[in-house]
């Protein structure tokens, strides 16, 4: 067991309203850490107009995920950026076609979550390169927190995720 395991990612609370623990406030080291993954380009179906339904198309992930925990050479409690391009790239490959930028980003912050307890908030940029000729890039940004997640569980919302190795 590593030191950062015995430090607590966030208070919880039950609700009155609804029993569902969800997060009141930040661990003092939550943040201290943040894996920072830039132009990671992959391929998936994803976008509403007829011309982008039935073949994939390079859409562009940054991703900012920040953390708690003491760093030890074990690495255990840490994320692993390997092992997040690798899921993500895993479950786009897999994934049907998509109609929103926005329900990849939240499908991919759930992932995250769900994989990493010590994560505190994700920043995720999904973004087409390739879609307006006058922009670099146009695309989508996605700002949550444990808290945001513990809200999205709670209600069940609907998605497809599949956790990340």
């Amino acid at each position: 067991m590593t030191p950062a395991a015995n430090v607590p990612v966030a208070s919880f609370q039950s609700t009155k309203s609804e029993g569902v623990a969800i997060p009141t406030r930040r661990n003092p080291l939550a943040g201290a850490w943040r894996v920072v993954v830039e132009d990671f380009v992959i391929e998936t179906e994803v976008g509403m107009h007829a011309h982008e339904h039935g073949s994939a198309q390079k859409i562009g992930i940054d991703a900012s995920l920040s953390y708690s925990g003491v760093p030890s050479e074990n690495a255990r409690g840490l994320i692993d950026y390997d092992v997040w391009c690798t899921g993500v790239t895993a479950y786009l490959g897999t994934k049907s076609h998509t109609r929103l930028l926005e329900m990849l980003a939240v499908e991919i912050a759930v992932m995250s979550f769900d994989r990493w307890p010590a994560l505190d908030s994700v920043l995720l940029l999904l973004y087409k390169p390739d879609i307006c000729a006058n922009a670099r890039r146009v695309g989508v940004e996605l700002r949550w927190t444990r808290i945001d997640y513990a809200y999205w569980k709670a209600r069940n919302l609907p998605m497809l995720s599949q956790p990340i190795a």
